[in-house]
């Protein structure tokens, strides 16, 4: 993914994503795990939801196009993590 191809998010999703971002933030559940919540909240950045992704896949996918699919996210994740680290705030406004 090319940064010319990267679209960022609205200022309404971002507000969805920040509140969610809160609450994770804020959870009981998230308290005592602080390394836990960090990854939670990458997650929910770098997929739009809480989910781990993968839930729009068919179900009778073949092995190449699951494999083909799989190489394409770690791609993604491979570029999230790189503009994580050096701008994190940008990293939150893209539309993985």
């Amino acid at each position: 993914m090319s940064m010319s191809s990267m679209r960022t998010r609205d200022e309404d999703t971002m507000r969805v994503l920040r509140e969610q971002e809160h609450r994770i933030r804020a959870s009981e559940f998230w308290r005592g795990k602080p390394k836990g919540a960090g990854q939670a909240v990458k997650r929910l950045y770098r997929t739009g939801t809480s989910d781990c992704g993968g839930s729009d896949w068919p179900a009778g996918a073949l092995l190449a196009e699951t494999s083909s699919r799989l190489e394409a996210e770690r791609e993604k994740e491979r570029q999230f993590e790189a503009m994580w680290l050096t701008n994190a705030e940008l990293a939150k406004s893209i539309d993985w």
